[in-house]
């Protein structure tokens, strides 16, 4: 964020719904007061992910610099689990199914709800492996409440659900004082009343995450960008927050964005700032120096 804004750089997030007419035109109905006020907004992810078992040590794939490969994280012996994919599943190399799916319908949530340039005064968050019984680190079954003054936005995520829940599998709901939105519909009158949000009504037509930032870039504009580092950072550390507080035994904290520390814990204070960043393994560093 510094670098970008110093330097007056474009850099774009992977939040890719940012540069989808029907996600703009969600935000912008919502905006509108399709349905009221919306207090409420839930980035639902249901779906099922299977289970890996337990995997024996084994040496790297031919070719491969597995040293390379765990960069920053302590050394681990290689298994198939901790390779191409499932590496999510491991917190020494990711964060679960919240930063890896969850991201793109809690990014909706907070941006529908018009809070994704602001951060929550508390994150209350539960978790646990309620299904898995495996290799896995990261939560199956996992609750976070980010709570604002005004909204609350609610993260729902359980990976042992083969059938969809509340008119979708992963998809975000927004309730209002005269109704609700899921998906691309908006429901008023106790929901006899259905009016779909069509991008061509607000003039709206996806190019793509990728093409807008190359767009902004041969423009040199970065005001261009839907999905500009600064705001993918908001999600990005909620996420981070939501799993800080369920790692520390289903923990409620309060985090400051200027400083970068969490500032109240009802668990560990202590740790749960050291869970903000992790020791990096010699030789490698993290550093800004602008």
């Amino acid at each position: 964020m510094k670098a970008a804004k110093e330097h007056k750089k474009c850099v774009q997030h992977g939040t890719q719904r940012r540069s989808s007419a029907g996600s703009m035109a969600v935000a912008k109905a919502l905006k509108d007061g399709i349905i009221g006020d919306v207090h409420v907004a839930k980035a639902i992810n249901h779906q099922r992910r299977g289970k890996i078992g337990r995997a024996e040590p084994t040496n790297p794939p031919a070719g491969v610099d597995y040293d390379l490969w765990q960069g920053p994280a302590p050394t681990h012996a290689f298994t198939k689990n901790r390779w191409h994919y499932k590496w999510h599943w491991f917190w020494n190399y990711g964060g679960g199914d919240l930063v890896n799916d969850g991201i793109h319908h809690l990014d909706l949530a907070i941006w529908g709800a018009g809070k994704d340039k602001q951060y929550p005064t508390q994150v209350v968050a539960s978790g646990g492996q309620l299904w898995y019984d495996d290799d896995h680190e990261t939560p199956d079954t996992q609750t976070v409440v980010y709570i604002y003054p005004d909204v609350h936005v609610i993260y729902e995520m359980r990976l042992w659900t083969p059938y969809g829940l509340e008119g979708g599998g992963n998809h975000t709901v927004f309730y209002g004082t005269d109704g609700y939105v899921s998906g691309s519909t908006a429901f008023r009158d106790k929901g006899r009343e259905k009016i779909p949000i069509r991008a061509e009504d607000y003039g709206l037509q996806s190019k793509g995450n990728f093409e807008n930032f190359i767009d902004a870039v041969r423009h040199d504009d970065p005001s261009m960008l839907n999905a500009p580092i600064d705001i993918g950072a908001v999600s990005s550390d909620l996420c981070n927050l939501g799993n800080i507080g369920t790692r520390l035994g289903n923990a409620t904290l309060s985090y400051d964005p200027q400083s970068q520390r969490i500032t109240r814990c009802s668990a560990d204070l202590d740790k749960a700032n050291a869970l903000l960043t992790k020791e990096y393994r010699q030789p490698y560093t993290l550093a800004y120096t602008g």
